[in-house]
């Protein structure tokens, strides 16, 4: 099967000349002439990799990779940015797998890109014969190994480590029986790992006795996992802040310490202590993080809560 490639860049004969290199090495292959033609394009072709000019009109090269990057349909896409600045731009080290400055060769960049597609597939025929592999979230993403891993029918323990966290998935015979990941547990923890999008993983193949905890394919949780990410990005964007410590207003304690509330209530506004993290708030929220979001976003947004910026910590749902 012809692998495809998007070639972005607005000249004319740079796009005629890749074209011609890939498809003489039996790629298919499309082009855009600038960045917002190119989303449009890679949303519907689904490339497997994308050669990305740094300069263009409308929106640049950097601008798109990061759309294309923060979207699941695409955001695992390999990309190879190609530039006549010299040094890579700021903010392109975490969206390209390689940078090629101009002028190039035309043979070294189609080398550079058959490299990046070669180190994929020698990946996926890894966890298709059932062998133990590793690898970076980068280059294939949670939802895809789930995937993967299904179709394989693989036994065995998959291992996710992000920033000192870790996360692991149990199959058998390709089933998911269950996840862990800090306090939560089946598919509250999957949800969680969608998130992930960047660190290294792991897969051992050795026998499971785990009891199953997920009754649902990987498909069912890679649909309702972007369904998820998407609506937790949605209220995140009407929060303050990942760093921001929340706190109940004093003259809100005051009126809510007169009215009767339910333990539940009660359990989740002590969360608020002015102490915690939007993140620390979210984790210790239960194992339906969205619904806690949907809460605060409440909360917020009738003034019950005032901030404040604390150091460290991230929160991606």
């Amino acid at each position: 099967m012809k692998r495809k490639v998007l070639i972005v860049d607005d000249d004319r004969l740079i796009l005629e000349m890749l074209t011609f290199g890939l498809q003489r090495g039996n790629m298919e292959t499309k082009t855009a002439n600038n960045g917002v033609e190119a989303l449009q394009i890679a949303w519907d072709f689904q490339p497997d990799i994308i050669i990305m000019d740094i300069m263009m009109p409308l929106i640049d090269g950097v601008e798109a990779a990061s759309v294309l990057k923060n979207h699941p349909r695409t955001s695992k896409i390999p990309i190879i940015f190609v530039s006549g600045k010299g040094t890579p731009p700021d903010g392109t080290k975490n969206l390209a797998e390689a940078y090629v400055e101009k002028p190039f060769r035309l043979e070294d960049l189609v080398s550079r890109v058959q490299a990046v597609l070669k180190e994929r597939e020698t990946l996926a025929k890894e966890i298709k014969e059932d062998k133990d592999f590793f690898g970076k979230l980068s280059l294939i993403g949670f939802p895809d190994l789930l995937q993967i891993l299904e179709q394989g029918r693989n036994t065995g323990t998959l291992t996710l480590t992000k920033e000192g966290k870790e996360g692991m998935v149990y199959f058998q015979a390709g089933r998911i029986l269950d996840a862990t990941v800090g306090k939560q547990r089946g598919k509250g923890a999957i949800y969680r790992l969608f998130s992930w999008d960047k660190g290294d993983f792991s897969f051992r193949s050795e026998p499971v006795s785990v009891p199953p905890a997920i009754h649902a394919s990987a498909t069912e949780l890679v649909l309702e996992g972007i369904r998820r990410l998407d609506e937790g990005r949605r209220l995140l964007s009407e929060l303050p802040g990942l760093r921001v410590v929340l706190s109940i207003r004093a003259e809100m304690k005051k009126k809510l310490g007169s009215k009767k509330l339910s333990p539940e209530l009660q359990s989740f506004l002590q969360m608020f202590d002015g102490k915690k993290t939007l993140e620390e708030i979210v984790d210790s929220g239960g194992e339906d993080e969205i619904e806690t979001l949907r809460q605060i976003v409440k909360l917020h947004g009738a003034g019950l809560l005032e901030e404040k910026l604390a150091g460290g910590g991230t929160f991606g749902v």
